[in-house]
């Protein structure tokens, strides 16, 4: 060593910081930096030499530390379970182990000068640079969890770690590590999707559990309304066997559902209608729905029931037709109401066809007053006239007077007749009853009109049963009935005719018949005998004259009497009957409420 130092001198040179070990005087060696210098004469001459030593063992036992920290860091890097960087000021990296190169999938040269996050997944670059400034920032440690995209597509999980290099204050670059976590992460994911889907399954049983209260709660109100429907709900299979039966069946039918359940619905079909069931069967099995069908059931009871019939198809979860849910409502009192309506509407028809006749009958009445006033009027009046101007001898005076008191008597009858009826229509004739042996009055009657028959040529007969029993009864009106019947006998009876009038006891009631071999009534005509106005020839011109309202006072003057009246013909040319039967004793009869009645 000191030959080669001397050497350099010799030749001129100058020694810097030649490293040698000298022992010192305690024996110990030092690491010694040595520098020489020669110092020469004018001529060159080496004079003499200047030695400068200076201890470096503190400096070599720590360059000695440091290799051996350094080997036992690349021992360690090297077994390390994490990546471990090193990057400058910049974020470069300038030392990567393998495990850093596993994880990100760049090896290590591929990573000198690059960022350490090079391989940072798309979709976590931007939160992970944004939390690494603010860590960074502050001087701070950044610590954060985010994914690598290694170049072959793998994703990596880390959780990555990084401190700042400082040098009094001035960053010098970082060092860090990254842990793979991807089984762990993988695992958190797993779970969390198996949490999912326990949630999921959990709420999709919650919404089974709920779905099933529900339909539980929806088929116990279907159930409810079912069972209080008015109508009968029935379901059966395509052969036609009852499988339901709702308690409306039950009301309309008369069957319960113990009975009715597993038989087939032929039970409430009338025999003769059997062939409806296979018609609705076929139209079901084909899918059709059978519509507001309106036929006839029969009750357990025997009953027939108008209903109204819709019938559809009951399917299974594949669409297949399995059966009929059929609901029949009872419309025996809606058809009830409808046959109602259709009899109103022919009544309405009638009475409007009855009142439109009632009307051209009353016209004819108006014509038939008007002749019936005015021929006695025209006789009144003509014959007064003569008498007053003195036309008439005394041979001719009598009978001209007997003409005026014969047509004013025939006034006043017509006139009295119209105010009966007025009377009887308004509920105003007054009757005065009296316990009376009817014989007499009919005999009384038939005396006033035997003058008519004589002249005629009428032969009036009589038949009194003298065991007839009395009768309660107002005896001028009882009179008056007999006195129209006989006359409207006379009227109808050709002269050389008979007449024959009897009493007699039938049936608890006593019966005044009045019989003629006249002209007879024809059918058409007897229906309505004893309407007022009516006559079978209502003409100004016919036979036989009177305003028609002689039966009609008759009918009502009988009724008031709690009695009837009743007309019978064989025919025309046949001659007439009229029968009027009076309850027989002394009691009072029913009297309308409107009818003013006093008791003699």
């Amino acid at each position: 060593m000191i030959t080669e130092l001397l050497s350099g001198l010799v030749r001129g040179h100058t020694v810097h910081d030649y490293e040698a070990q000298m022992r010192a005087k305690d024996g110990s060696l030092k690491h010694v930096l040595i520098t020489l210098n020669a110092r020469r004469g004018p001529n060159g001459d080496l004079l003499h030499t200047c030695c400068f030593t200076r201890d470096v063992s503190a400096l070599k036992r720590v360059d000695a530390d440091l290799s051996l920290s350094d080997a036992r860091f690349e021992i360690l890097a090297r077994v390390a379970p994490v990546g471990l960087f090193r990057t400058d000021a910049r974020g470069h990296c300038v030392y990567v182990n393998e495990r850093w190169s596993e994880i990100t999938g760049l090896t290590a040269e591929q990573a000198r000068g690059t960022g350490w996050a090079a391989t940072l997944h798309p979709d976590d670059r931007a939160r992970v640079f944004d939390e690494w400034c603010r860590a960074t920032e502050a001087g701070g440690e950044f610590v954060g969890e985010y994914r690598f995209l290694q170049p072959t597509g793998e994703v990596r999980w880390v959780v990555g770690r990084a401190l700042p290099e400082l040098s009094d204050g001035v960053v010098l670059g970082y060092v860090g590590s990254v842990a793979d976590v991807t089984d762990r992460m993988q695992a958190e994911l797993k779970r969390e999707r198996l949490l999912q889907q326990e949630r999921a399954a959990r709420e999709e049983a919650e919404h089974l559990a709920r779905a099933k209260d529900d339909f539980l709660e929806e088929r116990g109100r279907l159930a409810a309304i079912i069972d209080t429907s008015d109508d009968a709900i029935v379901s059966k299979s395509l052969d036609g066997v009852i499988k339901s039966w709702n308690r409306g069946a039950e009301r309309i039918f008369g069957w319960t559902a113990a009975e009715a359940i597993g038989r087939h619905i032929t039970l409430i079909i009338p025999s003769e209608r059997h062939a409806e069931e296979d018609d609705v069967l076929a139209r079901i099995g084909r899918g059709e729905l059978v519509d507001h069908f309106e036929t006839i059931r029969v009750a357990k009871d025997g009953r027939r029931v108008d209903i109204s019939l819709t019938v559809s198809p009951i399917k299974d979860p594949n669409g297949r037709i399995i059966g009929a849910s059929k609901i029949a409502r009872d419309v025996t009192e809606r058809r009830r109401l409808e046959d109602e309506r259709d009899r109103l509407l022919v009544r309405e028809r009638e009475a409007r066809e009855e009142a439109e006749a009632s009307n051209r009958t009353k016209d004819q009445l108006l014509a038939i007053v008007s002749h019936e006033l005015r021929t006695p009027l025209n006789s009144i009046l003509g014959y007064a006239r003569m008498l007053r101007r003195g036309d008439l001898d005394e041979a001719a005076r009598p009978h001209a007077l007997d003409v005026i008191i014969r047509s004013a008597a025939a006034q006043s009858r017509l006139v009295e007749d119209l105010l009966d009826l007025s009377r009887i229509v308004t509920g105003r004739m007054a009757l005065t009853f009296e316990t009376c042996s009817p014989a007499p009055l009919v005999d009384e009657a038939l005396d006033a009109v035997r003058p008519a028959a004589h002249t005629k040529g009428i032969t009036v007969s009589t038949i009194f049963d003298p065991d007839a029993g009395e009768i309660f009864c107002a005896p001028d009106r009882l009179r008056q009935v007999v006195w129209n019947l006989a006359m409207n006998a006379i009227k109808f009876t050709p002269a050389g005719g008979r007449i024959e009038v009897a009493v007699r006891h039938a049936d608890g009631d006593v019966r005044i018949i009045v019989a003629d071999n006249g002209v007879g009534i024809s059918a058409g005509v007897l229906p309505y005998i004893f309407e007022p106005f009516r006559q079978e020839d209502s003409s100004t011109t016919r036979a036989h004259g009177g305003l028609g309202l002689g039966l009609a006072l008759v009918k009502h003057i009988v009724e008031l009497h709690g009695g009837r009246v009743e007309a019978n013909s064989p025919g025309k040319g046949a001659g007439a009957t009229f029968t009027v039967s009076l309850p027989a004793g002394s009691r009072r009869p029913a009297i309308p409420a409107r009818q003013p009645v006093t008791a003699g």
